[in-house]
């Protein structure tokens, strides 16, 4: 299939017609033949044009609209005739592709050719975008579209497939205008959707600073920002509605940041020249789907909404061409159900396993997507993946995804801290304690005959122990250890003990073994950078005959509660 035109049905010489007289409107589909000729399908639309309205150069313009404005039904017709080119060219592709498939059966041609064929048939994708310039077209098109009586609203089923920001605002607001819906989310809880992960903000055209913002900027940073691959018309549909998104969002109880006045902030972000990101500190997806949630609740607790848990999509249901229901599986019992409904919304997110390593949940798996692709929906965007310069650096070969750092250390977020002094003093003096435990076991270990090396390698079990119990280290830490570098190490650098003699560091030979009268020090310690302190306890002993080794230093405080005491007195 080369194009698919439209044309005026004349039954006889052009000249002989008056402006006022009326001819229909057929479409033409030109289809080259093998011979390389081309065959010509005419099928007429049963819309009506007077030749004054007719525009004969639609194809030059970017609406492509053959009907004028001067026609007082011009809006409806070329509906109309949209949707009849885009029906017949949905017939033609649909008799293709079984030609297809038979020449494939027949081996008349190897399926790896069929995707060069499709190409050169020219299959294209209508998005549906409204015509008229670019600043109207959904205004217009808003003014035009056909309504819904609030009786019928309540007799229309409709299902939405995932409850993240995007599908339970969609399931909250259809049920408010009375619309039956179903929603379905693979988690325990719509809380547990990816979009709880976002953190910098909402950005919405408000010009609440003053600094030139407006709904054209909000449009041109974001085509620019998308590196222009954007629908233009949706993108300026989006900056329209931002600042009503955030009065939605404010009357839902998102508490977004206020300046001391009371009013909201907003802060600069993603590199533009205007502050016009809304946000709630490190926290702003986690606060919206919250709202959305709550609105989802309240249409739950009305009855207009049947919330479906651990439900995942397995297929869609197609009735004459257009999608009907879902089959899901529960995942608790594993029963699989079928579900009805007069139109279906896929909200399911993007493909967040397509990289090894992203931001995006493990969970995002884009299954129902593909399961609607497959149903004949053409797949435009599969892979929505952030990438964030301010990611935690990965730490090792067991990392499943990179960790986002915090608000508080890219701009005014969040600083964690300890809620009160008495819990950071509780943390420093578990850490002691620890440090003090290792100290008196190794210790112990120092007698005669004792190996230095294996000596070590046990202290460095036992510094293992009390890192684990600190949740300092974890057992996927343990297991993915090495040799060279075990897991204690990253906390606990240096060794425990060396000899001691004349000098300070006076080494003996570390390969024979322990002997008495040999003066060793024990120091072991736990460093934590990231909390700016650190504890380090030591010893000097002396190896006997038999039994532990004295302490050289057993007089000197060295209990958290003696020292405190000795501090307070």
């Amino acid at each position: 299939m080369k194009k698919i035109t439209y044309s005026l049905n004349y039954r006889k010489p052009k000249n002989s017609y008056n402006n006022d007289d009326e001819l229909m409107v057929c479409l033409r589909s030109y289809q080259k033949l093998d011979n390389g000729k081309f065959r010509v399908v005419k099928k007429s639309t049963g819309i009506k044009c007077k030749l004054k309205d007719w525009d004969s150069d639609w194809h030059k313009s970017v609406a492509r609209n053959p009907i004028k404005s001067s026609d007082e039904n011009f809006l409806e017709k070329n509906r109309i005739l949209k949707d009849k080119s885009i029906e017949l060219h949905t017939k033609l592709t649909s008799l293709f592709l079984g030609n297809v498939k038979s020449d494939i059966k027949n081996k008349i041609i190897s399926p790896d050719s069929i995707k060069t064929k499709q190409n050169g048939r020219g299959f294209l994708l209508d998005s549906r975008v409204p015509p008229g310039p670019i600043d109207q077209k959904w205004v217009t098109h808003k003014n035009n579209i056909r309504l819904v009586s609030p009786s019928n609203k309540r007799e229309i089923d409709i299902i939405v497939v995932g409850t993240g920001l995007a599908g339970g605002s969609a399931a909250a607001t259809l049920a408010e205008l009375g619309y039956n819906v179903k929603a379905f989310c693979f988690q325990d809880s719509p809380r547990r959707a990816h979009s709880i992960a976002a953190q910098g903000g909402i950005n919405a055209a408000k010009n609440y600073q003053g600094d030139g913002d407006s709904v054209y900027r909000l449009f041109y940073d974001t085509v620019k920002g998308g590196d222009y691959r954007s629908r233009e018309a949706n993108v300026y549909r989006l900056a329209e509605v931002s600042a009503n998104i955030i009065d939605q969002c404010v009357a839902q109880g998102v508490p977004f940041a206020r300046d001391y006045g009371g009013l909201l902030d907003n802060r600069s972000f993603g590199g533009v020249l205007v502050s016009r990101t809304f946000y709630a500190k490190g926290q702003t997806g986690q606060q919206l789907l919250l709202g959305a949630y709550s609105a989802m609740n309240r249409q739950i607790g009305r009855g207009k909404i049947k919330m479906y848990n651990r439900h995942e999509m397995m297929d869609l249901v197609i009735v004459d061409g257009k999608a009907r229901g879902i089959i899901t599986r529960n995942l608790i019992n594993g029963k699989i159900e079928r579900h009805a409904a007069h139109a279906v919304v896929i909200a399911s997110g993007g493909y967040g396993n397509l990289f090894y390593l992203s931001t995006n949940a493990m969970g995002s798996n884009v299954s129902a997507s593909w399961k609607v692709h497959k149903k004949g929906a053409f797949f435009a965007n599969p892979c929505f993946t952030q990438i964030h310069p301010t990611c935690i650096p990965v730490s090792g070969d067991h990392q499943s995804k990179l960790t986002l750092m915090s608000e508080s250390l890219r701009n005014d977020g969040r600083i964690w801290v300890p809620k009160s002094k008495e819990d950071a003093e509780a943390v420093r003096k578990d850490v002691y304690n620890a440090v003090l435990r290792v100290k008196n076991e190794s210790e112990k270990m120092l007698v005669k005959g004792a190996d230095w090396k294996n000596y070590h390698i046990e202290v460095g079990k036992i510094m293992t122990s009390e890192l684990l119990a600190l949740k300092l280290i974890s057992k996927a830490d343990i297991q993915n250890e090495s040799k060279e570098l075990p897991a204690y190490k990253k906390y606990f650098m240096h060794g425990t003990s060396h000899h001691l003699g004349l000098n300070t560091h006076d080494y003996g030979l570390l390969e024979d073994p322990m002997e008495k009268n040999m003066v060793f020090t024990v120091e072991p310690g736990i460093y934590i950078p990231s909390e700016g302190f650190g504890i380090r306890l030591e010893d000097d002993v002396v190896v006997q005959e038999k039994g532990s080794p004295i302490n050289l230093m057993k007089s000197i405080p060295i209990e958290a509660d003696e020292i405190e005491e000795l501090m307070n007195s």
